[in-house]
């Protein structure tokens, strides 16, 4: 279940956040989030190195693989290139994107 942020009245569920990253070999990263979900993500299977992602072919700049210093705390590589947490944690957990963001909600 996503965290629960509150904050003056307003209560948000979260998007998965990652908390670990590390890079494995061919072209995978192991990816651990908020709430203890984690697996390995096959970065060359779910997405591929095309248009913007073909310079992430490069095995040494694939693993420059970091996680994102903004709020949203997902996965990213030098050059602004990065992923939708959600889609990420979708991967790695088996749940749909739909259940993900279905556990989104803001009550005021």
């Amino acid at each position: 279940m996503p965290e629960i942020s509150r904050f003056y009245g307003i209560v948000i569920k979260m998007f998965p956040k990652l908390v670990e990253i590390k890079p494995l070999e061919d072209f995978k990263l192991y990816l651990r989030f908020h709430d203890g979900a984690d697996g390995v993500f096959d970065f060359e299977a779910s997405v591929g190195f095309y248009g913007v992602f073909e310079k992430l072919r490069d095995p040494t700049h694939f693993r420059k693989a970091r996680i994102s210093r903004d709020g949203w705390k997902t996965l990213e590589w030098p050059g602004r290139l990065d992923l939708d947490p959600v889609v990420l944690y979708s991967r790695v957990t088996g749940k749909t994107i739909e259940w993900i963001r279905a556990q989104k909600e803001t009550v005021i």
